[in-house]
């Protein structure tokens, strides 16, 4: 309302109707008027506080709440949705237990009870709650009982402030700290640290026992000292160093010497290293070090030495010139034994190439070989020509192998074992021409024998026939001969005619076996049963070679195919029947076996004859041999050879078991499929 002066005041106007007309409208009005402007410009003041509180609460990043009673959310700032995800929408109305972590849960129902019943004003803890999208998300919380004017409890106020970064750091620190626990107890180096200021080891790792014998206790207490597990001289040596570091005379040390302790007296060599730490001041406040246990490197070191001796004398006094080189021919090392071999002076190759006195000829194959060498890391053996220092060549056979200690490295090194193998090389090449010359004389061999086989064939079919003609002519007694005439030339006959088919024979075998030296008999196996092979063979071929004589045949179905040159096999079987036929009595029996053993197809072919004496077994293969008991039987010599040849090329083997004047078994070996 506006005053007379021209200001604007807040008032309070309240009326009533009083009186109404005839029709009922109203008539009059009574009421009054309150200058309310003072409480206006109150509510105003208060309005302001409210807003000026409520603005700083939301700009707080830490969570403020209140509950009631029953403990509802009745107030959460923004900071809960910036943190937790859930707007106040999602969360008024609910209970704090409905976003704490489940294994919080008993201590926030503690906070409820210290608060209500057990008269605590106010409670502070770390708790877990899970936002919206499941993470966990630490608060310290704090929160206190609001009551009324009379002392009872109304709500609960509070903050949370969210230290989840700050929780996952500890626990990173925390499992480093372990981590870095367990390592220092799992090495054995002993890790130490010795405060200057007190004047005492501050930290040494439990490893101190498996070093020294004594446990990290014992050093704490000071009931062992450092400087008791050394010699005098050595002490006073480490003494000074440290009374240096603690002066900061000097910033850090590196020490190798040598502990004694326990009983039998126990010596390990140790490589001391440390280092001064300083304040912001720029004083010494403590020395940082580390003490390892080098004892097996000390003792390596020593046997390297020895090694190197022994390397070096064993190198000195060996015919064998031994070198050290890298894969391009750098030599690094070279015997004595290369002068006395070559004539040049030991160190003569340290600056010049290798490769300038190596045969022509031979420089690629030696680059090659030792990048080869360098490159598999697998020993390797060459041989090449090396000039020496009279202009001759001589040969040198080299064994190479990679140093182990180079494995790995820039420049590979590689030691070579040379040796002069002049003369067998010479006595090589000879033999290598000798063996050229007896090539060629079996060559000419093989032609004449083949020749001769060819010439000899026409007239000894030439003398056959005529004979064959001879004989028929007489079986019709056309000449009118005599009887007794008559059988004297019929006999003279057929033993021409017997001693032309032997001939023949041996000349086809002497032929066949020209053709295996020669390397020349054809060879074509194919897959075929093996039994309908042997079931064939004794049907259409086995009957002209066995004369009429009695077999026994035991013929198994073997499964599997076998590579067979059905011609060279026709050509065993018939030379191991003949044989049998041959070297026993007409009336005996032949027994013919086929079966499967062990992937094999086995042929076996036994007899009841004169057998083969037991000291002669050995010279069966052997070409033209023939047993002292076969008399004058007919035969080259050359059958089992050929067999035994033919039998090799199919991959198979051939078994001789005889006893004398008993019989003998041939049992023929042959790789299935």
């Amino acid at each position: 309302m506006k005053r007379q002066d021209g200001a604007y005041v807040w008032v309070l106007s309240v009326g009533k109707v009083s009186k109404f007309d005839e029709k009922g409208e109203p008539m009059e009005m009574i009421g009054f008027i309150l200058d309310v402007n003072k409480q206006k410009e109150l509510d105003e003041k208060v309005k302001q506080n409210e807003k000026k509180y409520r603005d700083l609460v939301e700009s707080l990043k830490e969570v403020i709440f209140q509950t009631d009673r029953e403990g509802h959310w009745t107030f959460l700032n923004q900071s809960w949705e910036d943190i937790m995800g859930y707007s106040q929408e999602e969360s008024i109305g609910k209970k704090p237990i409905n976003f704490i972590h489940e294994d919080d849960t008993m201590k926030f129902l503690r906070f409820r009870r210290d608060l209500f019943e057990m008269g605590v004003e106010s409670i502070n803890d770390e708790i877990r709650f899970i936002d919206k999208n499941g993470n966990i998300v630490w608060f310290d919380f704090h929160v206190s009982l609001h009551k009324d004017a009379n002392g009872n409890p109304i709500s609960f106020v509070g903050s949370a402030e969210n230290i989840t970064a700050r929780k996952e750091v500890e626990a990173e620190l925390e499992l480093n700290r372990e981590l870095l626990q367990k390592v220092i107890t799992s090495i054995d180096d002993v890790i130490w640290s010795y405060d200057i200021k007190q004047g005492r080891i501050s930290y040494i790792s439990p490893s101190c026992q498996g070093m020294t014998g004594f446990h990290d206790e014992d050093f704490y207490s000071g009931s062992v000292d450092w400087y008791d597990l050394l010699d005098k001289e050595t002490a006073d040596k480490l003494r000074k160093s440290d009374d240096d570091m603690h002066l900061g005379k000097i910033q850090s040390r590196d020490m190798v010497y040598q502990l004694s302790f326990g009983n039998p007296v126990k010596q390990k060599w140790v490589r001391d290293q440390a280092k001064v730490v300083f304040d912001e001041s720029g004083n010494p406040i403590r020395i940082d070090g580390v003490t390892i246990d080098i004892t097996e490197l000390i003792h390596a070191e020593q046997q390297l030495k020895i090694s190197e001796e022994k390397y070096r004398l064993i190198s000195e006094n060996i015919q064998d010139i031994i070198t050290i080189v890298d894969q391009n021919a750098n030599v690094h090392y070279m015997s004595s034994s290369f002068s006395k071999i070559t004539g040049y002076p030991t160190d003569y190759f340290y600056n010049e190439s290798p490769f300038n006195y190596i045969h022509p000829e031979d420089i690629e194959v030696v680059q090659s070989f030792l990048m080869g060498v360098a490159q598999s890391g697998k020993d390797d053996k060459m041989l090449f020509r090396f000039k020496k220092s009279n202009g001759e060549y001589m040969w040198l056979e080299t064994l190479a192998s990679v140093l182990s200690s180079s494995i790995n490295t820039d420049n590979v090194l590689l030691q070579t074992s040379s040796r002069d193998v002049t003369l067998r090389k010479q006595a090589e090449i000879e033999l290598t021409k000798a063996l050229q010359k007896e090539k060629e004389l079996g060559e000419l061999k093989s032609r004449f024998v083949s020749m001769a086989s060819h010439e000899f064939r026409t007239p000894l079919s030439t003398i056959r026939v005529g004979a064959e003609l001879i004989k028929a002519y007489i079986d019709k007694d056309e000449p009118g001969l005599s009887p007794k005439t008559n059988d004297k030339v019929s006999n003279k006959l057929e033993e021409i005619m017997i001693d032309v088919d032997r001939i023949s024979e041996l000349m086809a075998d002497i032929l066949t076996m020209g053709k295996i030296e020669a390397s020349k008999v054809p060879f074509n196996p194919l897959p075929i049963s093996i039994t309908k092979f042997v079931n064939d063979y004794l049907q259409y071929e086995a009957p002209k070679v066995l004369l009429g004589r009695n077999i026994n045949t035991s013929i198994e179905k073997v499964e599997s195919n076998s590579l067979l040159d059905e011609k060279l096999m026709k050509q065993v079987l018939q030379n191991a029947i003949s044989n049998a036929v041959k070297y026993s009595k007409p009336e005996t029996q032949i027994d013919i076996k086929l079966f499967q053993q062990s992937g094999n197809a086995i042929i076996e072919i036994a007899d009841r004859g004169i057998g083969i004496p037991e000291k002669e077994l050995n010279f069966l293969f052997e070409s033209f041999f023939r047993a002292t008991n076969v008399e004058n039987i007919p035969g080259t010599g050359l059958g089992l050879p050929i067999m035994k040849l033919f039998i090799e090329m199919h991959g198979g083997d051939i078994k001789i078991e005889s006893k004398h004047n008993i019989g003998t078994t041939v049992r023929i070996v042959l790789p299935l499929k």
